[in-house]
This record gives C-alpha cells, sequence and structure tokens, in this order.
C-alpha cells in the first residue's frame, strides 16, 4: 500500500488549491505518480531515491506530491508554501516531514546546501520575472553541489488547448516577441497573493535567462505525472554521479535541439488538413498550414493574424518578392520544437514563381518529405469540385456540420484528364526529392489506420510518441454512388482500364 493512502486527506477546498478539481483519488493517484516520474529522471541520470537524504517541495500546498515519498525513500522530507491554511494542515496531519510557510520574497528558513533534490510544480507558472529571479537565486543556495532541482513552466502545449483563440494569439505574439508573457487573472483572486498570476514562456527563455543560476540539463515535455514542461537543473560547475548519461527514454522526450524541418507535398483533398491539426497536438511539433498558397493570408502558428497586422502585411510582401526567404526565415525557422513543417500543394509546388522554392527544398537534403497521396483519384476529384465549387466547405470538426449536396455529373473526359495530372505530378514529385528522406503516405491508411499511421509519422519526425488528437471529421460520403449522377455510366467507360478499382 502506498502511503498516500495511510496519511488524512485534505479537505476539498485545499485539494482544488493545487490540482483544480476536488477529486480525492485522481487527488491520490496523481501523488503516487508525480514521485514515480521523479524516481525514473533520478535514475536516469545516476542518482536514485534512496541514495537521497534529503527533499526540499518547494512550493508543496498541502502535501500533495511529498506524501508518497515515504515509501520509496527514507530522505529528510521538506516542504515549505506562503498558503499558511495549508502548511498548518499539514503541521496536524503528516508527521513524515517539516513544513514551513514562506514569505512572498526569500530567503528561505534553510542552510546552504541543504538539499539534495528540489522541485517546484506549478510555482514558477505563476510568478513574474521579479520573483522568478529571486527565488532562482535561493533555490541554489540550498541545493548541494552534484544535486538537482526540477522546475515547471507552461508553453505551446498549453496555449494549444486554449479556446479563447482572442487570448490564445495575444500569448503566442507575445511568446514570440519576448520568450515571456506574465498576466494577472482574477482566477487566482482570494485564494493565493496578489502576486500570483498566470506565466507562459518558451524554452530559448529558460535557457537564455535560468542557465545564469543553474546548469540547465534538459526539458521534457509535459506528461500524465506532470502536466507542464519540466526543467531539470543542476548547480552551475558541480558534477552529479553520471551527468551525461540519460537513457534514451529521457532523451526521447526531450524537446530542445536542433529542430527537424519538415514538409508535407500532397495534392488537394487528400487528409491535409487533418494531419496537420493532428500533428499540432503533438507539444515537440509545429505544423503549419497553406503558408506558401498564393491567395491565402500566410498565417503562421504562434503569430497573431485574427486582427489586422502590419507584421502579416509585411509577411505577404516577403512571401510575393523572396518566397525562399520567407519559407527559410519565417515558416522553417528554428526554434524548440523537435519538429517543425507546413504543407505545401502540388498546385502551389508546380507555380512558375515557386520554382526557386522548388530548387531550394531539392538542395537542402536535411529537409524530411512527407508525401501524401490518395489511392482512389475519382474520390479527390470529387472531394475537390464539392469542396471548391458546391460546398465551401473544406473541413469539419463535427459531424453535425456535414453538408448534404446534390449530385453532380462529370466528363469521363475530364476525370481522365485530372487522373493523368495528378499521376504527373506525384512521379515529378517523387523524381525531384528521390535524394531526400522521404516518408509515402497515402490518405486510405491516415483515415483506416489513424493510430499506426501517426506513429509511423511520430518515428519519421524523431519525436516522442503521443496519443495525437484527431479534430476533423470527414466531409462527405464515401459512396460514389451517393454524389455521382452518372456513376454507372462512368464505371462502364473506365471499366478494363487501370482506372476501374476506383469504382468498387
Amino acid at each position: 500500500m502506498n502511503f498516500s493512502d495511510t496519511y488524512p486527506v485534505p479537505p476539498e477546498d485545499l485539494r482544488w488549491r493545487v490540482v483544480g478539481n476536488r477529486d480525492e483519488t485522481a487527488f491520490l493517484k496523481s501523488s503516487v505518480a508525480t514521485v514515480k516520474f521523479f524516481a525514473e529522471i533520478l535514475t536516469n541520470l545516476g542518482m536514485s531515491l534512496d541514495s537521497t537524504t534529503s527533499i526540499l517541495d518547494f512550493g508543496c500546498g498541502c502535501g500533495r506530491i511529498l506524501r508518497a515519498f515515504p515509501s520509496m525513500t527514507k530522505a529528510k522530507l521538506v516542504g515549505c508554501d506562503t498558503d499558511g491554511e495549508a502548511i498548518f494542515w499539514c503541521q496536524e496531519n503528516l508527521s513524515f516531514a517539516k513544513f514551513w510557510q514562506t514569505a512572498e520574497y526569500p530567503p528561505l528558513p534553510f542552510e546552504n546546501e541543504e538539499f539534495d533534490f528540489l522541485y517546484g510544480i506549478s510555482v514558477f507558472t505563476h510568478l513574474d520575472e521579479e520573483h522568478q529571479f529571486k527565488w532562482l537565486e535561493e533555490l541554489k543556495r540550498v541545493v548541494k553541489p552534484g544535486g538537482l532541482a526540477l522546475l515547471t513552466f507552461k508553453g505551446q502545449w498549453h496555449i494549444n488547448e486554449m479556446p479563447d483563440m482572442g487570448f490564445k494569439n495575444q500569448i503566442e505574439l507575445s511568446l514570440k516577441e519576448s520568450g515571456f508573457l506574465f498576466t494577472q487573472t482574477k482566477f487566482w483572486e482570494k485564494v493565493f497573493p496578489d502576486f500570483y498570476g498566470d506565466t507562459y514562456c518558451t524554452p530559448e527563455y529558460i535557457h537564455k535567462n535560468w542557465s545564469k543560476y543553474f546548469e540547465v540539463l534538459e526539458i521534457l515535455p509535459p506528461s500524465s505525472a506532470v502536466p507542464q514542461y519540466a526543467v531539470l537543473l543542476r548547480v552551475i560547475g558541480t558534477k552529479s554521479a553520471q551527468p551525461e548519461k540519460l537513457t534514451e527514454q529521457v532523451k526521447s522526450q526531450t524537446i530542445m535541439g536542433k529542430s527537424r524541418q519538415f514538409i508535407i507535398i500532397c495534392p488537394a483533398r487528400t487528409g491535409s488538413t487533418m494531419l496537420v491539426h493532428s500533428l499540432n497536438s503533438h507539444p515537440e511539433i509545429i505544423c503549419h498550414g497553406e503558408v506558401m498558397a498564393p491567395d491565402n493570408r500566410p498565417d503562421l502558428i504562434g503569430l497573431n493574424f485574427e486582427i489586422e497586422s502590419p507584421l502579416r502585411d509585411k509577411l505577404t510582401q516577403l512571401r510575393e518578392q523572396d518566397p525562399v526567404s520567407f519559407l527559410y526565415d519565417f515558416v522553417l525557422h528554428p526554434s524548440s520544437f523537435r519538429a517543425v513543417g507546413f504543407k505545401f500543394k502540388y498546385e502551389e509546388l508546380s507555380l512558375p514563381s515557386y520554382q526557386a522554392v522548388l530548387d531550394s527544398i531539392m538542395f537542402r537534403k536535411d529537409v524530411l518529405i512527407i508525401h501524401l497521396t490518395r489511392k482512389n483519384l475519382l474520390k479527390r476529384y470529387v472531394s475537390q469540385l464539392m469542396a471548391t465549387q458546391f460546398t465551401n466547405i473544406f473541413w469539419i470538426s463535427n459531424s453535425s456540420e456535414k453538408p448534404d449536396p446534390a449530385r453532380i455529373r462529370l466528363d469521363p473526359k475530364d476525370c481522365l484528364n485530372e487522373f493523368k495530372l495528378i499521376a504527373q505530378r506525384q512521379e515529378k514529385f517523387r523524381d525531384y526529392l528521390k535524394a531526400h528522406q522521404l516518408l509515402e503516405v497515402n490518405y486510405e491508411d491516415l483515415v483506416t489506420e489513424t493510430d499506426l499511421t501517426l506513429q509511423t509519422i511520430q518515428d519519421f519526425l524523431g519525436v516522442s510518441q503521443q496519443k495525437l488528437i484527431v479534430r476533423t471529421k470527414k466531409v462527405l460520403s464515401e459512396n460514389l454512388v451517393d454524389l455521382l449522377e452518372n456513376f454507372y455510366e462512368l464505371k462502364g467507360y473506365f471499366k478494363h482500364t487501370k482506372y476501374e478499382t476506383y469504382f468498387d
């Protein structure tokens, strides 16, 4: 039995302050999951909970995490927090640890170099820069040489989950400019002190600023155990037992390092919107949409284009005048994400004005190519005609939004010409990009074996395996009889040709 089951459970209000809900079971399970996460990290860094002699929970609240440690270590356990009510409850009910109420600013009531390991979960997510820098200096003071700290922050993964597009775009624009945003919010009013707010930052900001106090070892993406970015820190100039020997498991989780650049090349109506949305649910991937389409605004993820923006106009102008610079300086600009890409449709790749862009891609053989195609070119053609000429609906996120269009007639010769054009372009771009690492993906696998296909793509992009969110739904019926008035005429026309399987 875990120790989290043997101590009194805090009252609902105290639990809500630290986890945002009042569910007792979730509160206790999260305690054990978080400590197991810590244990795995320490093991991968050549340390262990067994060998740890002193642990500090900075911002312990009502002891959610500390309560799971006694079953896993004999280390001295200490918690501190500004929340006097929570600290009083811990002092009265959790006898396995010492608890201290602390002030808005340092110092802490501890000796220099007192702790092997300290952590602060969801503390720096609420502090402005002044408070962060003061506390980083103080936390550095109380960590032993060779000891570790783990602190968390909120970033792009949390922004992607926001339902309020206006606020989301405001945050992304601020992060683009400075890498840091602190906002006051009424949500914490009368719960936490006035200096509390909501803070978002980028991994680049963490490396640049937190490295003044600690050596930044790794930044791990949000997980079920710790749903925030976790920064592993070590006191500058010290050496842990095996500082460079991270296991492949931890290495695969980090979001830092050189970004892999990728391009999804495809004809229209091949599931590219579904793929882009799904990839953007991954915390290590940024995938822009049709930013190279001349008729579209160059909407890059992370920039605010919901309002009239001078920056948007400048980017549009740059795309027209120097599309190669626009591509590499903005669209595929290296970032904190493991993989950065966009989708480039055949129609755009074939434009004379983009020949220099295609040449540059051919030259840049480190750019990964996802070649997205569709086996049934008739369904692709029907889908394109319906979207562009009849429904003006290109994707939906709810089945109730599905249109009910009237059936259409197709000229068999127009169909044949379309089949040949798409096939020619497929072979053309395969040949152009044969020197690249290229992954062939077809629409049919993407929609029928979604999880397996998305896992293959994640492996190809070199990111950690995540359960990706599929936000889009099929727009049209799969049955061509429902869509084509002259289905049987077309079927007869293409009988005994290589296209007859399109009518199966």
